[in-house]
């Protein structure tokens, strides 16, 4: 009898390169909680000797340096390849303060995009004609996918909700979190335990694209229907390579 293999498990999938990416952290350098919560956890990208990760961390990085960031030319050396390379930013908006939109419309191949903001995903309307917005600029430069936030946020459910996004995709170890949470409460209060997501010790083994882990991140917000629906993403489900 012939076996069946699901669809699922065969079809095929968009991935973006784990290894190689770069990462914008409270470039404005007024976001003090958000750097001390993800300072360390990001790090560790760039520590790790089999990983290539660049960082701006408190410093406006050059439109030159951003625009290479999203395609995979940064500091780190990136040869991604067939895959897409990785951004994630952590600051305030979009990031259009640091690189004009029509200069991310000319790039070549732009990668998959964390953005971080506030109203980051915010469309334009503009009447009888097609909104414009940062989601349309990065589609217009070839990105496979574009995470934001559709309106403004507040910072902690923001940060928790990112944090718990980037371990649910693969890209930080799970339990990051919560050990996080520990450090910075430590002899301040008794710490409430991290909610558990659907398992979420085990969502690691599981491959989750991108789409996937926003879904299974959004009750991590204290205003889950609120902050927590603001983020999405455009594009196409995206996955992180193992290697």
């Amino acid at each position: 009898m012939r076996s069946q293999v699901s669809y699922e498990a065969t079809r095929p999938r968009y991935h973006a390169d784990r290894m190689e990416g770069t990462y914008i952290l409270n470039p404005s350098g007024d976001l003090t909680s958000t750097q001390l919560r993800f300072g360390g956890p990001l790090q560790a990208l760039t520590d790790c000797a089999n990983m290539k990760w660049s960082s701006y961390v408190n410093e406006a990085p050059s439109e030159a340096n951003f625009a290479r960031a999203l395609t995979g030319q940064g500091a780190g050396a990136n040869t991604c390849g067939s895959k897409s390379p990785v951004t994630v930013y952590i600051g305030h908006g979009s990031g259009t303060q640091y690189i004009h939109p029509s200069a991310i419309k000319r790039l070549d191949n732009c990668g998959t995009a964390l953005l971080f903001g506030c109203s980051s995903a915010r469309l334009t309307e503009a009447g009888d004609y097609e909104p414009s917005g940062t989601p349309f600029t990065y589609m217009a430069a070839g990105a496979p996918a574009m995470l934001g936030c559709l309106w403004d946020v507040t910072d902690g459910d923001l940060d928790k909700c990112a944090m718990r996004v980037l371990e649910n995709w693969g890209l930080l170890a799970p339990g990051t979190s919560t050990v996080t949470a520990a450090k910075q409460m430590k002899g301040k209060r008794k710490v409430r335990p991290s909610k558990q997501i659907h398992g979420s010790p085990a969502v690691e083994r599981l491959e989750m694209s991108l789409s996937e882990a926003i879904a299974k991140s959004r009750d991590e917000c204290y205003l889950k229907y609120l902050n927590g629906a603001a983020m999405v993403v455009y594009g196409v489900p995206v996955y992180l390579s193992k290697t």
